[in-house]
């Protein structure tokens, strides 16, 4: 077959979640051209990635963001596809269908792809099997960090099972826990050798998503089925009732909603948890490892 256009540009400069997603979208354009280039922040995710054809860049060259700005003045659609704001101005549909809309591409139900052959960071022990947490969020916005839990308890609990916990993020400063500043590389290998994790709506939660690692996740005002696939995931969600229940999906606002039942300020229902669900969650995934 003849590539008509031999180059094709995709971007996707951040966040770390949602360039894991990008992975389906290169996968079927790599398909249909010669030679794929794909600009992010987030490339080390890709280090092993094993399409040939398929080359990862930090960010665009000057004479390419001319060619882009001058692509994207004449609404073009043959050359650079730019997934920046893909979902976040089309908010009620999945994250990869929102991607596949914008590259004209046939929808598709699978989970990322990611390929990791690294070696395991210095000085971390292997010998004792152990539980990812993740807890840190960047956003500001009350609905999107977890409240309620007991860490002291859960920690405690992880520990009597025979588990050690390792915290990446350093937010929040739990005790008792083995904290681990990574990068990104050393991180996919700590998630991807664990027995469980535990996290919020984030890019760690996706990449053990990604590799299929048994993970219960907080969800507050987003719709956790269009963060992944039922038929995909495997774990727990963690999601309490809310009357506005998904309410990130309907606003308007580029940052999702403030929440109608308490503000900026308190507690959403939808992420308010319970320690003892957390724990029984916990207790029915470990006494299937």
């Amino acid at each position: 077959m003849a590539f008509f256009f031999k180059n094709r540009y995709l971007i996707r400069k951040r966040a770390l979640g949602d360039v894991v997603w990008i992975e389906p979208v290169i996968e079927q354009l790599s398909k249909k051209h010669k030679k794929l280039i794909v600009f992010t922040k987030f490339n080390s995710i890709f280090n092993d990635y094993p399409l040939r054809n398929v080359v990862f860049k930090n960010d665009l060259s000057l004479f390419h963001k001319i060619n882009y700005r001058i692509h994207n003045f004449f609404k073009w659609n043959f050359l650079y596809t730019n997934l920046d704001n893909s979902y976040e101005t089309n908010p009620s549909k999945h994250i990869l269908h929102a991607y596949q809309d914008k590259a004209k591409l046939p929808y598709t139900f699978k989970k990322p792809n990611l390929y990791f052959f690294g070696s395991k960071p210095l000085n971390f022990d292997t010998t004792n099997k152990y539980v990812v947490l993740h807890l840190e969020t960047l956003s500001l916005q009350n609905h999107r960090n977890v409240y309620g839990i007991n860490w002291d308890d859960v920690i405690a609990f992880l520990k009597k099972t025979g588990y050690r916990v390792i915290q990446i993020g350093v937010k929040p400063s739990l005790e008792g826990v083995d904290f681990q500043m990574t990068s990104i590389q050393e991180m996919i290998y700590i998630i991807k050798n664990s027995s469980l994790f535990i996290g919020i709506d984030s890019g760690p939660s996706h990449i053990a998503s990604a590799f299929s690692i048994k993970s219960i996740l907080f969800f507050g005002s987003i719709n956790p089925w269009f963060r992944h696939f039922r038929s995909d995931f495997n774990g727990i969600i963690m999601q309490s009732f809310c009357e506005f229940q998904h309410c990130y999906h309907n606003s308007k606002r580029p940052n999702g909603p403030i929440c109608r039942i308490v503000g900026n300020e308190g507690i959403p229902k939808c992420s308010l948890h319970s320690t003892d669900i957390l724990l029984k969650n916990i207790n029915k995934i470990l006494l299937c490892d």
